[in-house]
């Protein structure tokens, strides 16, 4: 397998900088690494010792309210399970790519899968096996159906010395469900830090690659077999969401939501105006989640000086247009969670009524949009151990649960009342040791 080289390798002070950011995001990640550990060994002790004393009820957990936190026997075992499961499988990132496919990761592998869970395959690239830590090497996933995925990959080991450096980035293809890969590195982007995708379809897509102040905006109508750099005035890197060839949507680091409506040649930034109780304070906006060109829904969290963390979700049913909060759920409080990655809030829309947001074991559910909304105590840890979370339908999405040393993948059936671990297999003889951080990305989701 060969890697394509770009037509005009990037300057040298450039690809020095490029280079240098990917290994700024790089350490980063891994603070987010020990940060988690240091949670989770605090949470494994106190899980040990419930065990210790309550015979394994699971109800050492601290919740995030003054309710009981007692659970049923049946919770106390579903608990249990999923336990037992993160300390043996460890799963860093996991995405839900339509009903039934799906795919995890962790140091050792990436894995896909078509029902659901039930079964897995190894899917990783031989570029990205070859440099181990998978996690820290892939930069997003996207997929369309059981068949096409992308991968954006990072500090690969190439055979090709550019500017001093056989390190660089790659969009790798597959064509048939991860069996095999191609990779191919857009044009002058050599020493590219990684990507953010998007697709349409099998044929059509878009990466953001880059540094700040001047990322790059590539496309492909060849499903990702040839890429062309678009002139953009974007000024931010972080998750893009194309709705169509024209109209698409962007959050960056900081939290800031970007639309464009002409390919993603200029971009503007999109403003929420505050709930009058929420005027004046910080705001960081999540990962827009659109149902069509027309209606769609972003969380968007709000920080007091108290540190506590709110969130407020904007519906929008004119394409982006304009956009209407919906009353909070009560009690939320995210100030566990990171204020700068926009994954890392634990929502999702299943559709633009099917909400559901994560806060501690408390799983926060609408029906209605968001003018009302139920609260359900769940097995799940309290905050920031709850991310990647992923409704497909208002029964059935995914997360991932750091409990004790390890992090789990789950699935619900049920809308959120109850959660089965699942486990993908690791290829080394032992698990990761190590416990990731919450995610900086997820998969580009297929847009119907």
């Amino acid at each position: 397998m060969t890697v394509t080289a770009p037509p005009r390798p990037p300057r040298p002070d450039e690809s020095e900088a490029l280079i240098e950011e990917a290994r700024r995001r790089a350490r980063r990640r891994r603070r987010w690494y020990g940060l988690c550990l240091l949670l989770a060994l605090g949470l494994g002790l106190g899980l040990y010792l419930a065990v210790g004393r309550n015979g394994g009820s699971g109800g050492g957990q601290p919740a995030s309210s003054a309710r009981p936190s007692r659970q049923p026997p049946s919770s106390a075992k579903e608990h249990q399970q999923i336990a037992q499961v993160a300390a043996r499988f460890i799963i860093g990132e996991a995405g839900l790519v339509a009903p039934g496919l799906g795919w995890a990761m962790n140091g050792l592998g990436l894995w896909w899968t078509d029902d659901g869970g039930q079964h897995w395959r190894a899917i990783a690239s031989p570029d990205v096996r070859a440099m181990g830590d998978v996690v820290a090497r892939v930069d997003d996933v996207a997929g369309v159906d059981d068949r096409h995925l992308w991968l954006a990959v990072a500090d690969v080991r190439g055979t090709k010395e550019v500017s001093g450096s056989t390190r660089h980035m790659a969009i790798e293809r597959s064509q048939d469900g991860g069996r095999s890969w191609q990779p191919v590195i857009p044009p002058g982007c050599y020493g590219c830090g990684g990507a953010h995708l998007s697709f349409l379809d099998a044929r059509h897509g878009f990466a953001l690659t880059g540094i700040q102040p001047q990322p790059r905006l590539y496309v492909t109508g060849d499903g990702g077999r040839s890429w062309q750099r678009r002139a953009s005035n974007a000024t931010f890197v972080g998750p893009l969401r194309f709705l169509s060839a024209q109209v698409g949507w962007a959050v960056s680091e900081g939290g800031i939501v970007y639309r464009t409506q002409d390919g993603g040649r200029h971009w503007r930034p999109v403003i929420f105006a505050a709930p009058p109780r929420y005027r004046g304070l910080p705001a960081a906006a999540g990962v827009p989640r659109f149902f069509d060109l027309r209606e769609g829904v972003v969380p968007v969290r709000f920080r007091e000086r108290s540190r506590a963390v709110h969130v407020v979700v904007y519906a929008t049913h004119d394409g982006g247009d304009s956009w209407s909060p919906r009353p909070e759920p009560p009690t939320v409080d995210l100030r566990a969670q990171s204020w700068a990655f926009p994954e890392a809030v634990p929502f999702s829309a299943a559709t633009a009524k099917d909400l559901f947001l994560f806060v501690g074991p408390e799983l926060y559910v609408t029906h209605d949009g968001g003018r009302t909304w139920t609260v359900t105590r769940t097995v799940a840890p309290p905050a920031p151990h709850v991310w990647d979370v992923s409704f497909t339908s208002p029964r059935d999405g995914w997360a991932i649960f750091g409990l004790g040393n390890g992090a789990a993948l789950v699935k619900t059936t049920d809308g959120g009342r109850h959660w089965t671990a699942l486990a993908p297999r690791s290829p080394g003889p032992s698990p990761l040791r190590r416990v990731p951080r919450p995610p900086s990305r997820h998969a580009s989701i297929p847009r119907r």
